[in-house]
């Protein structure tokens, strides 16, 4: 079990969201969460509100993370917590929920040291866009499950900056 949370923490992909864009620069807001993102994410354990949780003692935290979050509802990620060959880039769908928030539910997968298929990852998140929408905040429960069904559940807490231009 500990190496599924290992794996988990290592593979953690996280998934944001955002909708309704305006133009960059110039003083413009943004409205929506479409764009690139820069994120930095802690990884803890899970607690109910996801953000109280002790640190994940091991691995990089804080972590990068890059998200890319497109019009019609798609995103993808990419998260920096272990090397490409342990973890597949995150695909998902995202959609807005109140007026600066938005919800993403994100999958990837996840491999051992052979290379082989070894955890299934699924990402849900809720983000928050700041009011001038270059910035974000939000929690992702991410749940790693081995392949004989063995699973846990990952917090992370999450800063997003916009790429700029």
């Amino acid at each position: 079990m500990k190496k599924l949370a290992l794996i988990a923490c290592s593979t953690a992909i996280c998934l944001l969201p955002l909708t309704d864009i305006a133009t960059a620069g110039g003083g413009k807001k943004f409205k929506t969460i479409e764009g690139a993102w820069e994120v930095q994410a802690v990884a803890r354990w899970e607690t109910e509100d996801c953000t109280s949780g002790e640190v994940v003692p091991f691995g990089p935290n804080p972590f990068p993370i890059l998200q890319t979050f497109n019009k019609g509802g798609t995103m993808n990620d990419y998260a920096a917590r272990t090397g490409p060959a342990e973890r597949s880039t995150g695909f998902g769908t995202w959609e807005k929920s109140g007026k600066r928030t938005f919800t993403s539910h994100t999958r990837a997968l996840g491999f051992d040291t052979n290379g082989l298929l070894s955890t299934n990852l699924d990402g849900r998140s809720d983000i928050t866009l700041s009011d001038d929408g270059y910035s974000y905040s939000g929690i992702s429960r991410i749940k790693l499950e081995d392949l004989s069904g063995n699973a846990v559940t990952i917090c992370l807490t999450l800063e997003g900056a916009r790429v700029p231009l």
